[in-house]
């Protein structure tokens, strides 16, 4: 109710449907890389970084219903659970779930050995499905929007920026953190 106070879900699946339209487009643009993706910019950082916009929601309108549940309504909701995350003011949206995997043998090129590390535990022997990808959401949304973490650019591209290892850089500063899923 706080993140959409003038919307009631009767049937959370509409939002799970369109989550689930988004996950099975960006598979397709994976699988036929050039299709219909040549002359729009939108689709080459969906594809390739998991970078979506709002203009880039307007291209799937079931669902929507002007005045009711808008792209924007959507950002709001997938933003609160921790399934995007907001990495600039241009209304550019992060879903690391859509993020390629890197291979473990890759990995190691950015873990440091001897480095610090973070573990996460779980009480039930296993780390939950998706916690990775919801920390790096997190990370970056931090309160109201001003978190101290961002993607770590080169040459207006991502450093390292996988589903199981991202590089940030500590705004203000020149620091990076590179966070690794080794489980």
């Amino acid at each position: 109710p706080e993140v959409l106070p003038q919307t009631v879900f009767c049937d959370p699946q509409v939002v799970l449907t369109k989550m689930t339209e988004l996950v099975e487009y960006h598979h397709k643009l994976k699988d036929c890389p050039d299709k219909g993706v040549a002359a729009e910019r939108d689709l080459v950082k969906f594809r390739d970084h998991g970078l979506l916009s709002v203009e880039l929601l307007n291209k799937f309108p079931k669902h929507y219903t002007e005045g009711l549940f808008t792209p924007q309504d959507l950002v709001k909701l997938l933003v609160s659970v921790g399934a995007i995350a907001t990495i600039s003011d241009g209304g550019v949206y992060l879903m690391p779930a859509l993020l390629p995997h890197l291979d473990s043998g890759q990995v190691s090129k950015y873990h440091e050995r001897g480095g610090t590390s973070l573990i996460i535990r779980s009480t039930q022997g296993c780390i939950p499905s998706g916690l990775f990808c919801c920390l790096v959401a997190h990370l970056l949304s931090g309160p109201t929007n001003q978190s101290p973490w961002k993607v770590c650019m080169k040459r207006d591209k991502p450093l390292c920026l996988y589903r199981n290892c991202i590089t940030f850089q500590l705004k203000h500063t020149t620091e990076l953190v590179t966070l690794v899923d080794m489980f």
